[in-house]
């Protein structure tokens, strides 16, 4: 079972990534290198905890900082040499996320539209995903009526009785 965190994440990931039977999105798309981004900081963010206190481990994937007062240093130092970000990607949404040579995808509905990260990261696809559960119902629902009138006209055929019990054969209607 996944984490509330876990489905957070999962849910984010979906939501920006394209319906897998439609596209796929190539790693270099910005959208995708954000949404790495920020899952690897909340992971890292919760990993440098006391209570956790994986600050060593982190070490392994810190970028060597230049030496004070290079003449070359970039004006901002990158804090990460490495980011692991197919790993995280695949096992924070196993089951709802591939990837193939084309790039990557989730394992949405049809119909499904690419939401943006800022609105992903905003949770503004669980609002999305509830109108399209009660869609869904809804249309569940009818199906269900509709197949259980279906199953009634065709028991009365059977038995060639309505449901008083009268026999409806040889009436005149």
């Amino acid at each position: 079972r996944a984490s509330e965190w876990a489905k957070l994440w999962r849910g984010r990931i979906a939501a920006n990534l394209p319906r897998g039977m439609d596209a796929a999105v190539p790693w270099n798309d910005s959208e995708v290198r954000r949404l790495c981004a920020a899952l690897w900081k909340d992971i890292t963010d919760w990993a440098k905890t006391p209570e956790i206190d994986l600050v060593r481990p982190l070490q392994l994937f810190t970028a060597e900082q230049p030496p004070p007062g290079a003449p070359d240093a970039p004006a901002t130092p990158d804090e990460w040499a490495y980011v692991p970000a197919a790993d995280l990607l695949l096992l924070v949404g196993d089951g709802v996320v591939g990837m193939t040579g084309e790039g990557l995808f989730a394992d949405n509905r049809p119909g499904h539209t690419r939401m943006s990260l800022e609105d992903a990261l905003a949770d503004k696809w669980v609002k999305k995903k509830k109108e399209s559960d009660k869609k869904d119902k809804d249309a569940d629902d009818s199906d269900a009526k509709e197949e259980k009138s279906k199953d009634k006209d065709r028991d009365k055929e059977k038995d060639g009785k309505d449901k008083d019990g009268k026999s409806s054969r040889g009436r005149q209607k």
